[in-house]
């Protein structure tokens, strides 16, 4: 069972939240089972298992997917397609890039748009002038699991830093349902609505064909 805060200020470094309702009870609520992660190893467990055990989809929204991460994803794809199943794979990454130039995603974006896993950059209306949105999410999303937590699906995140993943297995009840039903509304519209997808490749072909016509 779940309950949620309201933050409604705070004083000489303290903090004060609004606690609607009462606390939760010890009585079970739903069917849904959550593991937790918070080594390097159990982090990245997780991880492969989320992707191993989608059995028809699996949607990505990530501020990083390094190369690493592509190639599992890939690698589902290809292992379905052989059994004869057919598998969805979509990816909506952060645009950011570093001071000095380039994205995180660089490497991760090209293997994936290089095996025909579609891929999209998120195109965020700005919260104001001075900020643009990220999309700062760790998730992943199947037909039967969620995976998220703080761990970036980077080679740093997942392999050196304190981080901590989540997976919620999804139960068989009306509300379980629901929320997974939810979750794939918000990702379909990250998807159409605040995505843009960009070919690299036929942009890179065109950009060479017209060097090879010449002035």
């Amino acid at each position: 069972e779940f309950w949620f805060c309201t933050y409604v200020g705070g004083l000489n470094g303290e903090l004060f939240v609004e606690v609607p309702g009462e606390l939760p009870s010890d009585k079970v609520v739903g069917t849904d089972t959550v593991a937790i992660g918070d080594t390097s190893a159990e982090r990245t467990a997780l991880m492969l298992h989320t992707i191993d055990k989608a059995e028809k989809s699996i949607d990505v929204s990530a501020f990083v997917v390094s190369e690493e991460v592509a190639r599992a994803l890939v690698d589902k794809r290809d292992r379905m397609k052989a059994e004869g199943k057919p598998f969805d794979a979509r990816v909506v990454l952060d645009p950011g890039v570093y001071g000095y130039g380039g994205t995180p995603n660089e490497k991760g974006f090209r293997y994936l748009e290089d095996h025909d896993i579609p891929v999209k950059w998120a195109v965020l209306d700005r919260s104001n002038p001075g900020h643009d949105r990220k999309v700062h999410a760790k998730l992943m999303v199947t037909d039967n699991m969620m995976l998220t937590g703080s761990t970036n699906f980077s080679s740093k995140a997942l392999h050196s830093n304190w981080e901590l993943s989540d997976v919620v297995y999804f139960g068989d009840d009306d509300a379980s349902r629901a929320k997974q039903q939810q979750l794939h509304q918000d990702f379909d519209h990250l998807w159409n609505k605040e995505a843009l997808s960009i070919n690299t490749k036929e942009l890179a072909e065109r950009k060479f064909a017209a060097r090879a016509q010449g002035p």
